[in-house]
């Protein structure tokens, strides 16, 4: 089969997974907390602050719908089969796993009095090896899986050399300890992968299912 045909298959296969802009509204909440937890002051904790972290999920939800809704009017509705319906659910139950292993890597190497540079780089690489786990479960398609969790990696190689771009920018805030750098790294990292995903999954999904270019069309 044809890398065409492969990326074909895998879009209309998960249709629904790949609709990426409904994701971006998430991703953007992550960003915007990362911001929130940097300048902050006193540090942020986000069980102090409920009301806010509900009024922020309910409108990235109502989001979520609404780009559903633009893209059944675009694309059109595809029916997943039983057994794509099974792997997407066990995928799910999967990235959430990862998600609350990825959160709590900070605070389990703290608890084991390992190095201050260490969480960052646990968490990025346990988050880039999910993305793997992904492209490779979605039959090695969507390559930019493979491109972001390499990004990571190299960010949590930097953070171990204590080259870390955060720290840096976190040093020039006079209201930003550095103390938070781990704490900001993984949530900003967190919020602007499901960003990109978002928009790299858009445009595949795009390209393949939209309407050809006016020069592609037969002509009359």
């Amino acid at each position: 089969m044809s890398e065409s045909l492969r990326r074909i298959q895998y879009v209309t296969t998960y249709y629904e997974w790949v609709q990426g802009l409904r994701f971006v509204p998430m991703g953007l909440m992550g960003l915007g907390l990362a911001v929130w937890m940097a300048l902050a002051d006193p540090p942020l904790r986000l069980r102090e602050h409920p009301v806010v972290v509900a009024v922020a999920v309910a409108v990235a939800a109502g989001l979520y719908v609404a780009l559903g809704l633009y893209y059944r009017r675009r694309f059109g509705e595809v029916r997943p089969s039983a057994s794509t319906r099974q792997r997407t659910k066990r995928l799910s139950r999967l990235a959430l796993v990862a998600g609350l292993v990825v959160a709590g890597a900070s605070d389990l190497v703290r608890w084991f009095g390992g190095p201050s540079q260490l969480p960052t780089l646990v968490g990025l690489a346990l988050f880039g090896l999910a993305l793997v786990y992904c492209w490779h479960w979605s039959g090695r398609v969507a390559h930019h899986y493979l491109v972001i969790a390499a990004v990571l990696l190299v960010f949590g190689v930097l953070d171990a050399l204590g080259l870390s771009p955060v720290c840096a920018l976190l040093k020039q805030l006079p209201s930003a300890p550095v103390d938070r750098c781990v704490d900001v790294t993984m949530v900003g990292a967190a919020g602007l992968v499901i960003t990109a995903l978002g928009v790299l999954d858009h445009l595949l999904l795009a390209r393949l299912l939209g309407p050809p270019p006016e020069s592609e069309e037969a002509p009359g």
